[in-house]
């Protein structure tokens, strides 16, 4: 009787620790459909989706959607390294279209969270380390860090944990903002706040 009792509590658990897993979300398909439902991450490049608590889920990726929202916020597929130029081998008169060579391990975009939208966009994508293992199961060097990416101009790059000065080019048309960064009103590991400087006051 308590190997049955213990059997169903595993199963509710089970049950409630799956559910969980779903946050009320909504989708956007690249076919102009936007849909409300629910939403789980399971990758970082991939979401399943279902319209109701108890429906059937499916799997979408880059080739059907732009990104969804939920309670965290608003995700976009971004490709997170540059992109090769691929040779180009020919045209197709008939298509009007260049013929490309194909693209050797082909990069796939990946989630990032967007923290802010203006003349310059602000992303970020949080990663988790387990650390170095040095001895008896302790670890060095382990947690959440949060690396930054902005978008200017149809540029995309990533930035790291603060704005380097080699990413100082991107705000040289604000010399107010480049003021109070170089008197460290607004320090560089501030992301957020110059980023949300610029385009609240830089033209």
């Amino acid at each position: 009787m308590k190997i049955k009792k213990l059997l169903v509590s595993i199963l509710i658990f089970a049950s409630s620790f799956l559910n969980a897993q779903y946050e009320k979300g909504t989708v956007y398909f690249k076919d102009g459909k936007v849909k409300k439902g629910f939403v789980h991450k399971y990758k970082s490049d991939a979401i399943q989706f279902k319209t109701e608590k108890k429906s059937k889920s499916i799997k979408l990726n880059y080739k059907d959607i732009f990104g969804f929202e939920n309670e965290n916020g608003l995700f976009k597929y971004k490709y997170l390294e540059k992109r090769k130029p691929r040779k180009v081998l020919g045209f197709d008169s008939t298509k009007g279209k260049i013929i490309y060579e194909k693209e050797k391990n082909p990069q796939t975009p990946k989630f990032v969270g967007v923290i802010l939208t203006g003349k310059i966009n602000l992303y970020a994508k949080n990663y988790f380390s387990m650390g170095i293992p040095i001895q008896n199961g302790v670890t060095f060097g382990g947690g959440n860090s949060t690396t930054y990416y902005i978008e200017k101009g149809g540029n995309f790059v990533e930035l790291g944990n603060k704005i380097g000065k080699i990413f100082m080019n991107y705000f040289n048309d604000c010399p107010v903002l480049i003021e109070k960064i170089e008197n460290k009103i607004l320090r560089k590991n501030n992301v957020y706040g110059i980023v949300q400087f610029y385009n609240n006051n830089c033209e």
